[in-house]
């Protein structure tokens, strides 16, 4: 019987360390929020990267770390289209190179590829109206992080149902 309760002690243990190293993880992640006053949505992006430029249209911002090592960029689409979805913006990524998929959905498409020591991710998530997208570079070593903030950077995207125009 004491072997039984130190058995379950020491799983409780491990398994209250391994929560703590989770939660450890995903706070090492602090967010800023990119707004794009023209079609009303926000997307969160880490809180160490810098604007660079807005595109000239509004429809979109570049960003980058201060040593030049990541890129950011976050644009949306306006109008829905019948032929383009999540499936199909993968479909066309796989024919021009080898990539990882991560979601592959009519409402969502996200891939990943590598190219020397950096990684590329691709992010489009599908509207009612539109698409809102956003690719991100980094270098493989940062890999733990930006991973990490391509979760809180997809999930903050899927909280909008539709590209509001505001004005042109």
């Amino acid at each position: 019987m004491k072997k039984m309760k130190k058995v379950l002690c020491m799983m409780f243990m491990v398994a209250l360390m391994m929560s703590c190293i989770s939660v450890d993880a995903e706070a090492a992640v602090k967010y800023k929020t990119y707004t794009n006053k023209r079609f009303s949505y926000k997307v969160k992006y880490p809180s160490g990267l810098t604007k660079k430029s807005d595109y000239e249209n509004l429809d979109g911002a570049k960003y980058g770390s201060s040593d030049g090592t990541v890129a950011l960029e976050i644009w949306n689409s306006y109008g829905a289209s019948k032929r383009r979805n999540g499936k199909v913006v993968v479909a066309n990524a796989k024919k021009n190179r080898k990539i990882k998929i991560v979601k592959n959905t009519k409402k969502e498409g996200s891939y990943s590829y590598t190219e020397g020591k950096n990684i590329t991710h691709y992010y489009h998530y599908f509207t009612k109206n539109g698409e809102i997208s956003f690719k991100i570079t980094y270098p493989k070593s940062q890999k733990k992080y930006y991973a990490e903030a391509v979760n809180g950077m997809s999930k903050s995207v899927k909280k909008h149902k539709k590209l509001v125009l505001v004005g042109n």
